[in-house]
C-alpha cells in the first residue's frame, strides 16, 4: 500500500513517530485532510497533536517521499509544530496548509517556490520568506497570529496576499517588512486585521486592489504603515474602522484608482499623519464621511485625476498645518463642506485645481491660526466661501491667485488684518455682494502693511465689466483713500493725493468741492474788489481815458468805456476760459494806498498780489475740473 510505504520511508529518516505523525502519512498518501479537532471511534481524540517541523520539511524535500503526497498537497490542521520549519530555497510543486496550527519557532520560506501556502488561523512565530515565489496565494487570514517580523522583501505572489481577520505583533520592529513584494492579485488587510508594529510596503507592486478596511495598524510615535514608491493597479481602501496609530506613508505612490479613506483614522498627533508627497492617483481622493486625522496630511506636488473630498472630515493639528497639498494638481474638484472641520492651516500654495473649489459650511476651530492659503494658486472654476465658522486666527490668504469666479458672503470673511488680497486675480463675482459698500469692507481686511493698490483696481474692473460702473466709481475712489491713508508716500505726493481727493475724487468724477471753492474764491474776490473800487484802488487799463478831461479833472471813464462791476471783474478775472470784458479793462493800481486806523497802506499793491492769486487759483481749480470731467488722471 503507498500509505505503508510512506510509512516504512518516514520511520527509515526518523526512527520514532507519534500517533499525530502517523495520522498524517496516512492522510497525505490518500490525498486527505489531515484534521486533529475531528475524531470518532476509529480514530480518538489526541490531547496534543504535536508534528515535527522536520517531518514536514522531509516530506517537501526527500524525492522518494515527495512522490507518495496527493496533488492537493499537505493539509494539516490543529496541530503543533515542534521546531522552526525550514522550507528556504526549496522548490515545492503541491500546496501547503497548516490551518490553526501552533508554530512558535516561525518559518523560513527565503527564496522559496511554493504553490500556494495557507496558514489560516495558526499562530506562528518570525516568518521569513524573503524572495519567495508563490504560483498561487499567500493565505494568512481568519485568527492568524504572527509574533514576531513576517518577512516577505522581494516576494513574487502571483495570486494574492490575504490577511483578513489576522494579527501580526513585533511591537519593538516591523509587524510585516514587504519592501519590493509582488502581488499580481490584491492584497487584503482588513475586517479585523491587526498590526502591532510598522506594516511596510516600500516600492511594492500590486496590480489590483490593495483592501485595509477595517484594519488597525499601530506604531505609536512612528511609522505604522510605509508604502513609499508603491504601485497599485487599482485602489487603495483604508475605509469604515481603518485605524492607523502613527504615521502612514504613500510619499510618490503610485495608484491607478482611487485613495479612499472614508470613515477611516489616522492618528500621529505632533506629526504627519499621511505624507503623500509626489503620490499620483488616477482617481480621486477620498478623505470624507467621518474621516479623521490627528497630525498633518501632506499630499505636496502630488497628481490627483479626479476629486479631492474632504467632505465631513476632521483634520487637526495643533502646532502646524493639517492639510497640505502644495504645488499639487487636481484634475476635478477640491471639496472642504459638509461637517468639514479643522483647527490649523489648510495650504494649497501654487497648486492647480482645474475644477472648482468648495469651501462650504465648514468650521475652523482652536485658539490658533487657522483657515486657508493658497497663494499663487490656480483654480479655473469657482471659488466657493459661504457658511464658513471661524475663530480669530482663521484667514483666508489668496495672494497673487487666480481664480474663475468667487463666490462668497459677508458674513464668511475673515476678521480684519487675516485676509489676504495682493495679487488676486478673479474673472468674475458670481455669488455674494456686489454693492460697493459691502466690497470695500471685504477689501478692508486686509493688512494695511505694506499697503497694495491692485486689489481695489482689479475690483472696479471686474465691477466694471459686469455692468456696475458707479460701484466700480465708489471702490476706485475707496481704494485711492486708503492710500492716501495707508500707503507710505512722500510729503509731495501726499499732498498731491489730497488735492486730486478733495478737488475732483482723483478724476473719477468732477466733485463738488472744486465748484463750492471756486464759487467761495469768486466771491471773495467779489468782496475785495468791491472794497477796492470803493477806495478808488482801481485803474482802467487803456491810454485814452487818462487823456479824457472828463477822468483828468472829476475821475469819470468815458461813457462808452466799460464801468467795473466787482462781481463780474471776480468772475472773469477767475475762470480762464470766459472773456467778460472786465479784467482787460480794470487792474488795481499798486501805486495808491488808503488810510486804517490813521495808518497808510499800500492797498494796492496788496489788492494786485490778490488778483494774481486770484487768477491763479482759478487756473488750477478750472484746469482741475475739466481733468475731472474728461478722466484724464482716472486709472483704468
Amino acid at each position: 500500500m503507498p500509505q505503508s510505504d510512506l510509512r516504512q520511508l518516514a520511520m527509515q529518516r526518523f526512527s520514532h513517530l507519534n500517533e499525530a505523525e502517523l495520522r498524517l502519512l496516512q492522510a497525505i498518501s490518500a490525498g486527505q485532510i489531515v484534521d486533529y479537532a475531528q475524531h470518532d471511534d476509529a480514530t480518538p481524540l489526541l490531547e496534543e497533536p504535536t508534528i515535527r517541523a522536520g517531518l514536514i520539511r522531509w516530506l517537501c524535500v526527500d524525492p522518494a517521499a515527495r512522490q507518495f503526497v496527493d496533488v492537493r498537497g499537505v493539509h494539516v490542521h490543529g496541530a503543533e509544530i515542534i521546531g522552526r520549519l525550514d522550507l528556504a530555497f526549496v522548490s515545492i510543486s503541491f500546496p501547503l496548509a497548516l490551518l490553526r496550527c501552533r508554530i512558535e519557532k516561525g518559518i523560513d520560506l527565503t527564496e522559496s517556490e511554493v504553490r500556494a501556502i495557507a496558514l489560516d488561523g495558526s499562530s506562528v512565530g518570525p516568518i521569513a520568506a524573503a524572495q519567495a515565489r508563490l504560483r498561487g496565494s499567500l493565505y494568512l487570514r481568519d485568527g492568524f497570529h504572527a509574533r514576531g517580523e513576517v518577512r516577505l522583501l522581494g516576494a513574487n505572489i502571483k495570486g494574492s496576499l490575504e490577511c483578513r481577520n489576522a494579527r501580526f505583533e513585533n511591537p519593538d520592529g516591523d509587524a510585516i517588512s514587504a519592501n519590493g513584494v509582488m502581488v499580481h492579485g490584491s492584497v487584503f488587510m482588513d475586517a479585523g486585521f491587526y498590526a502591532h508594529g510598522t506594516v511596510r510596503m516600500v516600492g511594492a507592486s500590486i496590480d489590483r486592489m490593495w483592501i485595509c478596511t477595517g484594519g488597525r495598524f499601530v506604531a505609536p510615535r512612528r511609522e505604522a504603515l510605509v508604502a513609499d514608491g508603491i504601485s497599485i493597479g487599482s485602489s487603495l481602501m483604508m475605509e469604515n474602522g481603518f485605524i492607523a496609530v502613527g504615521e502612514v506613508r504613500l510619499m510618490g505612490a503610485s495608484i491607478h484608482g482611487d485613495l479612499s479613506c472614508r470613515s477611516g483614522r489616522i492618528l500621529n498627533r505632533g506629526a504627519d499623519a499621511l505624507s503623500a508627497d509626489g503620490v499620483t492617483i488616477g482617481g480621486s481622493a477620498n478623505l470624507n464621511r467621518g474621516f479623521k486625522a490627528v497630525g498633518r496630511v501632506r499630499m505636496v506636488g502630488g497628481v490627483i485625476k479626479h476629486d479631492l473630498t474632504c467632505r465631513d472630515a476632521t483634520l487637526l493639528n495643533q502646532d502646524g498645518d493639517a492639510l497640505v497639498i502644495d504645488r499639487a494638481r487636481i484634475d476635478g474638484n477640491l471639496y472642504l463642506e459638509g461637517r468639514f472641520r479643522s483647527n490649523a492651516v489648510i495650504s494649497l500654495r501654487t497648486a492647480r485645481i482645474h475644477g472648482d473649489m468648495h469651501v462650504w459650511n465648514a468650521r475652523f476651530t482652536g485658539s490658533g491660526v487657522n483657515g486657508v492659503v493658497a497663494e499663487n494658486a490656480q483654480i479655473s472654476g469657482r471659488l466657493l466661501w459661504k457658511g464658513i465658522g471661524l475663530t480669530p486666527g482663521s484667514e483666508l490668504n489668496l495672494s497673487h491667485a487666480r481664480i474663475g469666479q468667487l463666490a462668497d458672503e459677508r458674513k464668511s470673511w475673515p476678521d480684519a488684518g487675516r485676509l489676504h488680497l495682493q495679487g488676486l486675480e478673479y474673472q468674475s463675482i458670481s455669488e455674494g455682494p456686489l454693492d460697493a459698500v459691502a466690497r470695500l469692507d471685504w477689501l478692508r481686511r486686509q493688512p494695511y502693511a505694506p499697503f497694495s493698490q491692485q486689489p481695489y483696481e482689479w475690483l472696479a474692473s471686474v465691477m466694471k465689466r459686469s455692468g456696475h460702473d458707479e460701484e466700480a466709481i465708489a471702490i476706485a475712489i475707496g481704494g485711492e483713500d486708503d492710500r492716501l491713508r495707508y500707503g507710505e508716500l512722500p510729503p509731495v505726493a501726499r499732498m498731491r493725493q489730497w488735492s486730486l481727493k478733495y478737488l475732483l475724487d482723483y478724476g473719477y468724477q468732477p466733485h463738488y468741492r472744486a465748484l463750492l471753492i471756486g464759487t467761495v474764491l469768486m466771491v471773495l474776490g467779489w468782496l475785495l474788489f468791491s472794497i477796492g473800487g470803493a477806495a478808488d484802488l482801481m485803474s482802467p487799463t487803456r491810454e485814452r481815458v487818462y487823456m479824457d478831461y472828463q477822468y483828468i479833472e472829476q475821475r469819470h471813464v468815458p461813457e462808452d468805456y466799460p464801468v467795473f462791476n466787482p462781481l463780474v471783474y471776480s468772475i472773469d478775472s477767475f475762470i480762464p476760459f470766459i472773456n467778460l470784458h472786465q479784467e482787460e479793462y480794470w487792474l488795481p493800481n499798486a501805486a495808491r494806498s488808503c488810510t486804517l486806523l490813521q495808518q497808510q497802506l499800500p492797498c494796492g499793491s496788496v489788492l494786485r498780489v490778490y488778483m494774481w492769486l486770484h487768477i491763479g487759483l482759478g487756473w488750477v481749480l478750472a484746469t482741475l475740473f475739466a481733468v475731472g470731467l474728461t478722466g484724464l488722471v482716472r486709472k483704468d
